[in-house]
């Protein structure tokens, strides 16, 4: 009799400990890609990286796995489900390029929508987790980092026979190179971003009165942290940051000229308080570009050298290129003539430079093997066709206006916003420009489906 009741046992285990398992999961996860983030990893063995991310991919589908037995659909978003068969679709069809790679894509996605995406009883305590490991690592990461600025500490490692994990590319830089601060990080691009949206979380509990309890930590965490922002040379973090200064500042002004001029209409209102409020941004970002000229005679001061000498600080990948989009451009234009040869279904995720070669092989991306299309709302549609388009949308256009809503109240009352929110627009903005947010692997991505299954 014992023996048959074990699997009624193992399934009330499971049910039981199911949110403990998946909390621990998002953790290790976590942890792993900030180790990942970190530009002397780029130099062991990719097996190893493999076999890392390979056990978090197996143990993470398992529980996918074991979610779907023990809750079926429950929680979980429709159009998700048919947007990953739309991703498989796309997959099979285009298979003479490769499947493996894809396959990988296809658990990870599963991961993320069918596992970290739908809302769970632990999700704040998760989320709050989330947040003190991004912060003691980032702290230590970007710390190092300013000291190879300080110091003007600067390598760069070739890599012959192994391949940079994070770039693609066959070398590693390490602090003060091509006039930005890499530091410690293999991108200051992606560091740059996760670091900003961590500021976001130290206000997410400063909104939450908890704030008080770690002042000191906050106060010195912020600082250094905006300090890496401005020495990255991150034009898109910039970008974003004076967006969100802008909503939050909006709300504010609007509320305070509302109080003061009741009987005015709204419209006046409204166009005053963007008018003050584009001219705030205009002034933080004098101000950023103010610290960041500062910034470059602080080297030759603190190691006694000539004082009124600078160092130059224009980045020499977009001052000596030309291209003030750094190809981002060229990428699109060949990225939408791919689409077209392949409207319904588009090329999958992992085929984009093979697609290309072998269908246009005089494109942009053909020549100089782009693995990204550097805009998530066009690679959706180059990478899943219009069907997975579809169903992707759809699912992004509900979000959309379930924010969109918070915002305009935000802005009407200035009463208290969830910080989350600012944190999706941010990832939202950054993915404008940068690798998508969905077939990557990045510690944003995982913050990201975290979040957005709060709304």
């Amino acid at each position: 009799m014992d023996f048959i009741h074990i699997p009624h046992k193992i399934k009330h285990f499971f049910v039981e400990k199911f949110e403990y398992f998946r909390y621990l999961f998002c953790c290790l996860l976590l942890t792993f890609m900030l180790i990942r983030i970190i530009n002397i990893y780029s130099l062991i063995p990719p097996i190893i990286d493999s076999i890392i991310f390979g056990f978090c991919a197996i143990l993470g589908f398992f529980l996918v796995l074991l979610n779907f037995y023990l809750n079926k659909l429950k929680n979980q978003s429709k159009s998700l489900i048919l947007f990953w068969i739309a991703i498989l679709i796309s997959s099979l069809v285009n298979i003479k390029y490769g499947i493996f790679a894809n396959i990988k894509e296809l658990v990870w996605c599963a991961i993320y929508f069918f596992l970290i995406y739908p809302k769970c009883e632990n999700n704040t305590n998760l989320f709050n987790k989330v947040n003190r490991i991004c912060s003691i690592c980032l702290l230590i990461i970007s710390s190092l980092s300013l000291l190879t600025f300080i110091f003007q500490t600067n390598y760069c490692f070739a890599l012959p026979d192994i391949t940079n994990i994070y770039l693609k590319v066959p070398y590693v830089r390490f602090g003060f190179t091509e006039n930005r601060l890499f530091g410690l990080y293999v991108n200051p691009n992606t560091a740059s971003k996760i670091i900003f949206l961590s500021i976001l979380f130290i206000f997410h509990n400063f909104s939450k009165k908890k704030f008080k309890k770690n002042i000191i930590f906050n106060i010195i965490y912020i600082t250094i942290q905006f300090f890496y922002i401005i020495l990255s040379g991150s034009r898109g973090v910039i970008l974003s940051s004076l967006i969100i200064i802008f909503l939050i500042f909006l709300g504010y002004i609007h509320k305070q000229h509302s109080l003061r001029s009741i009987k005015k209409n709204k419209f006046s209102t409204i166009i005053y308080s963007i008018i003050l409020s584009l001219f705030f941004c205009i002034f933080i970002h004098l101000i950023f570009i103010s610290i960041k000229h500062f910034c470059s005679f602080i080297p030759n001061l603190v190691n006694k050298n000539e004082i009124s000498k600078k160092i130059e600080m224009h980045r020499i990948d977009v001052s000596e290129s030309g291209d003030i989009s750094n190809s981002r451009f060229k990428i699109w234009a060949s990225a939408i003539e791919i689409f077209k040869k392949n409207l319904f279904f588009g090329t999958s995720p992992r085929n984009l430079v093979l697609y290309a070669q072998d269908v246009l092989p005089d494109s942009f991306i053909a020549k100089e093997k782009y693995l990204a299309v550097h805009n998530l709302y066009l690679g959706i549609f180059v990478y899943t066709g219009i069907l997975g388009a579809i169903f992707f949308y759809y699912f992004l256009t509900k979000k959309a206006f379930k924010i969109l809503n918070f915002l305009v109240e935000y802005i009407k009352k200035c009463n208290y916003i969830n910080i989350k929110i600012f944190v999706i627009i941010t990832i939202a903005i950054y993915a404008c420009s940068e690798p998508e947010v969905i077939f990557t692997n990045n510690p944003d991505t995982l913050i990201l489906w975290l979040i957005l299954g709060e709304f």
